[in-house]
This record gives structure tokens, sequence and C-alpha cells, in this order.
């Protein structure tokens, strides 16, 4: 609610980033009640007047957002105009993603792996691009490579933070160990991360005395799943 309140409280109310901004809180219903279809209205009349964000946040919105009804040439669409005004880092992540998830779907004119365009997000600073780009690099076995760039994302992304300690506990990195490893998991964990605070309780499951430190609103949750 509070973050509903900011939206709103702030800024000219046509200024496009602000307006996109309140339809994110509407698709996600963030302090308002969730409305998808109206956010999608508000995101495609900014869209059709050329800010380049709302297609980006469109062609999110088409691929995997509860409310809206997939449809991947749309979202295709949207995230090819955005990442052709080559200022969209979240462009290239979900073209991306399109060619990694749907590879049933056919890009026209473009050749580009899903590798190559989280790279052209990882140019842009992208801390999402790279760790999918990350993931890409431990299914093929290049963990030097995926080790890097969850390292230079630093630990203000849980989720890279808590997939590097899984890197840590499981693969041999130079002068990396388990309770480097374990570390990262705790940090990530006190952040808010449930994948982390999950894998926290797995790796401590044979560790009794350690066990009282996962804590958190979802211990009871993560132990169910456990047992």
């Amino acid at each position: 609610v509070k973050s509903w309140n900011l939206v709103n409280s702030v800024g000219s109310p046509t200024y496009a980033p602000l307006i996109a901004q309140r339809a994110e809180h509407l698709k996600q219903g963030l302090g308002v009640p969730a409305a998808p279809e109206a956010a999608i209205e508000i995101l495609k009349s900014l869209a059709s007047d050329g800010y380049v964000g709302a297609d980006t946040k469109l062609g999110d919105s088409y691929l995997s957002v509860v409310g809206v009804k997939q449809d991947i040439p749309l979202a295709f669409f949207h995230l090819k105009r955005a990442a052709d005004s080559g200022r969209s880092s979240g462009a290239f992540v979900g073209l991306g993603r399109i060619v990694r998830d749907h590879p049933d779907f056919i890009m026209p004119n473009s050749s580009l792996t899903a590798e190559d365009y989280f790279k052209l997000a990882v140019n842009q600073n992208s801390a999402v691009g790279a760790v999918d780009l990350a993931r890409i690099y431990v299914a093929d076995g290049r963990i030097g490579e995926a080790v890097k760039l969850y390292e230079g994302v630093g630990r203000t992304h849980t989720v890279a933070t808590a997939r590097l300690a899984d890197l840590y506990f499981d693969w041999k990195v130079a002068g990396k160990d388990s309770d480097d490893a374990m570390a990262l998991l705790q940090g990530a964990r006190n952040a808010g991360d449930d994948y982390a605070a999950y894998n926290l309780y797995k790796r401590l499951i044979g560790r009794p005395d350690l066990l009282d430190t996962v804590g958190g609103p979802r211990l009871h949750e993560l132990r169910r799943q456990i047992a």
C-alpha cells in the first residue's frame, strides 16, 4: 500500500515512467487489487506514444505474467521494438528467454541465440541478464565463467548470491569452501530469498546444532517440503 501511495503522490501525472510504474502495481496487485488487463491497456497507450519501457513491460507481460494470456508473437513484437531502441537491457533478457524457453517459435530475421541476447543484456549492466547467462554456462559446464558472472553481480542480487553458493558447494572453486557458501546463503536468506532459505535448510539438515540459524517465517513450510 505504501508503494502504491508513493507512485501516486509524486511526479507529473503525465510522466511516462511513473505511469508505467503505476501500471506495474496494478498488474502485480501491489497495494491495490490486481488488475492486469487494466495495466496492459495503460502500457499499450504508453507504447503507442513511443515509450520504450512500456514495450519491455508489455513483452514481459505476454511472456509470463499471471492474469495475462501468454502470447509469444506479441511478446516478441514488443521486446524487439524495445531492443531496437538500444536502450532496454530488459528487452534483451526477454528475447533471450523466448529463444531459451520457446524453441518452436521462429524469430523473424534473427539468428541470435539465448546466450547472445543475454550477453547483450549483460553489456548494459543487467543483473538479471547475468543470472540467466550464468545458468547457460553452468548447464554447459563452464563453471569458471558462471562464477565470474555471479560474483560480478554482487550480493545485492539474492538469486545470484544463492546460485553462487551452490557453485561453491558443489564445484571446486579456487579459494572458496563450504564456509564461504554458507555465508552467501545466510546473506541471501536474510535478504528474503526463499530459495536460499530452502537450500540453507537442506545443507544444514545434518547439522541440528545450526538449524536454528535458518529461522524466518517460512521455516515450517521448508521443513514440510524437505520431510
